[in-house]
């Protein structure tokens, strides 16, 4: 699929390049001694530039030396005031590098924000230097375990207060469980672990197939062309579909439906499977990153008949079946998940993603 083929993803990018420009015009035309040495630096969602249109604009101003931070109330005046003027939910923090590293150590809220970063203009070197102490900072494999460790717990806690995206009548889009912040749960695994901000690379690594990949995508880009749209007809940052946004927002989605279903339902069927991919595709490339990481606690495998096993407390294959895998296996792994109450091992589900496309191409059976 082509980048313009995902309108979510398309729009939020659109979005973000206008916030720049406001923020380049106002900083270009302050008076010199009062932008030199600085770097304005957007993280977090606006770093990532999945902006929607009541989103935070979130600004870190990067102050060159110690002795610059003086300057801060004249920056904050020229660049900042103005944007609230003009109705952005802009926030802001005014940091040295130093003080920036030290912080992220203390907030594990400002390290997601600072592995989004991306500079919007002033002193470019300095944002370079800064980038690249993040780098160093994040490489070593300490820093990687204990931040997947923390992501995995405040995950948690994010799905136990928001619920399950995947089934909920009137869901959170952005922090239930499925939903937008899972999605970036998985860009700051990959991002942290494999190297790169780039979702490629888990196909690289063979964490999912590039079937998942494109499923991955798509689902994202649904989700956050959802959350754009609601926030336009809401006329504020808003993140609860509730049922009195659904109906109008299922006409802005123009979704096909057929007879026996109104296109509400087909909007909301369409999201509950977005949802479901994101929760899926997380929780294996979160059990694939952690146990590239020794996080998992190994365990002897437990037989529960001939061809599954109780691997890392979820079902999968036995390796000696793995190779000779048949239909009917596919069902008693879902019937052992049923009655165990156990959840698909990852290596099981990529087994049965593989055989069903070969199924498929072979015409034997259907979607």
């Amino acid at each position: 699929m082509e980048d313009s083929d995902y309108k979510g993803f398309s729009q939020s990018s659109i979005l973000t390049k206008k916030v720049d420009a406001k923020i380049i015009d106002l900083f270009r035309h302050m008076p010199a001694d009062t932008s030199k040495g600085w770097s304005i630096i957007a993280v977090g969602g606006y770093g990532r530039q999945d902006m929607c249109p009541y989103s935070d604009v979130d600004i870190l101003l990067l102050a060159g030396k110690r002795g610059l931070k003086s300057d801060a109330d004249r920056l904050v005046s020229a660049l900042i005031y103005p944007l609230w003027d003009l109705g952005f939910n802009t926030s802001y923090s005014v940091r040295t590098t130093k003080e920036a590293l030290a912080d992220m150590e203390k907030d594990f809220f400002l390290k997601t924000s600072l592995l989004n970063i991306r500079f919007i203009d002033g002193d470019l070197s300095l944002f370079k230097d800064f980038a690249a102490s993040i780098g160093k900072k994040t490489s070593s494999k300490k820093w990687k375990t204990s931040f997947i460790a923390n992501l995995v717990i405040h995950d948690r806690k994010r799905h136990e207060g928001f619920g399950d995206d995947s089934y909920i009548l009137e869901p959170d889009i952005k922090d239930g469980q499925g939903g937008l912040r899972d999605f970036h749960t998985i860009l700051w695994m990959t991002g942290t672990v494999l190297g790169e901000n780039s979702l490629d690379k888990l196909v690289e690594n063979k964490i999912i197939s590039a079937k998942d990949l494109s499923d991955l995508r798509d689902a994202g880009d649904f989700l956050l062309n959802i959350r754009f749209a609601l926030h336009e007809t809401s006329g504020r940052k808003q993140d609860y579909l509730g049922f009195e946004y659904q109906e109008r927002l299922s006409g802005i989605m123009g979704l096909p439906f057929s007879e026996i279903e109104t296109p509400v339902e087909a909007f909301m069927k369409k999201f509950h499977q977005s949802a479901s991919t994101i929760k899926i595709l997380r929780r294996n490339i979160t059990f694939s990153i952690m146990d590239m990481l020794s996080l998992i606690k190994k365990t002897s495998d437990k037989q529960l008949n001939p061809y599954l096993v109780v691997k890392s407390g979820m079902v999968a294959f036995a390796e000696n079946q793995a190779a000779s895998f048949r239909p009917s296996m596919l069902m008693g792994a879902f019937l052992a998940c049923a009655r165990s109450g156990l959840e698909l091992h990852p290596s099981a589900r990529t087994i049965i993603r593989r055989i069903l496309t070969l199924l498929l191409r072979a015409g034997l059976t259907s979607r």
